[in-house]
């Protein structure tokens, strides 16, 4: 524990300087009687149109089914929640929102055909949903992984492609089709592109707190040899107090890093290769 101690604090004060100095400043800066502002005319600004529309009843019911969804479904209740987004679906094939909902349902169920359908019919409904595109390309390649002649694979991970970007060109702010971009090389066992590598990275500073993608970023320019850019990346999440696991090898590779070692001796120590 005082080891870390010592590391983390010999980090903070190559990042803040003197931390005495900077105790008196954050003292200072709290008892200020005046804060600076800047005021904007309330005519200055000029929001972009509101949407509000009320929810189908089809829709309204796969609510619960999408929270069910997002905090993560067991293996063996998979299917049945497939089943009853299908159920619902039936009644509304036209909603993009019971569609969007029905093909995560399916790829959490592992059929990735039905999936890729669902999807395609959510893109159809809705030609400005990225998250559509993006479930479409995770059906795809799960197509792909299914076979095993490599060959055959490739235009299915082309075509899984194609469609990220499309999300992409969509929403340039959603993380997803960067990071399923990126992901469609490495399940193909290729090397991802230099473009693809560049928006992985890009894709982790659009969601900070996800702690796990920015880590995979630092590893990505670790194994690059970008040994200045892995530690600032590596920064938020060594003195994360919330950090854990990740904080524990976050402090350790800046400590070789600013121990001058190499990005091959730190992959080795990582490993458990170091002599």
């Amino acid at each position: 524990m005082k080891e870390h101690e010592v590391g983390g604090g010999i980090a903070a004060r190559a990042a803040f300087g003197d931390l005495k100095q900077l105790d008196r400043d954050l003292s200072a800066y709290l008892k200020r009687s005046r804060l600076t502002y800047l005021k904007v005319a309330s005519g200055s600004t000029q929001p972009g149109p509101i949407d509000v529309r009320p929810l189908s009843g089809p829709a309204a019911q796969v609510l619960r089914l999408r929270a069910r969804l997002m905090n993560g479904v067991p293996t063996d209740q998979a299917a049945a929640i497939a089943d009853e987004a299908r159920a619902i679906a039936s009644t509304a094939p036209g909603d993009p929102l019971v569609l969007l909902t029905l093909a995560q349902a399916e790829l959490g169920a592992g059929r990735s055909k039905p999936a890729e359908e669902a999807a395609a019919r959510a893109a159809s409904a809705d030609p400005r949903s990225a998250r559509a595109l993006v479930f479409q390309g995770r059906a795809v390649m799960d197509q792909a992984d299914a076979l095993e002649n490599p060959d055959q694979a490739a235009p299915l991970f082309e075509k899984a492609r194609k469609l990220f970007v499309a999300a992409n060109k969509l929403d340039v702010e959603d993380p997803l089709p960067l990071v399923e971009f990126y992901r469609s090389y490495t399940r193909q066992g290729r090397r991802p592109t230099a473009n693809a590598i560049q928006g992985y990275h890009y894709a982790s500073l659009l969601v900070p707190q996800d702690v796990g993608l920015r880590m995979n970023s630092a590893m990505i320019r670790l194994q690059a040899g970008e040994l200045a850019e892995t530690r600032a990346t590596l920064a938020p999440i060594a003195f994360d107090p919330h950090g854990r696991s990740y904080a524990t090898l976050a402090r350790k590779v800046i400590e070789q890093i600013d121990q001058k070692k190499s990005s091959s001796e730190i992959l080795a120590s990582l490993s458990g290769k170091d002599d």
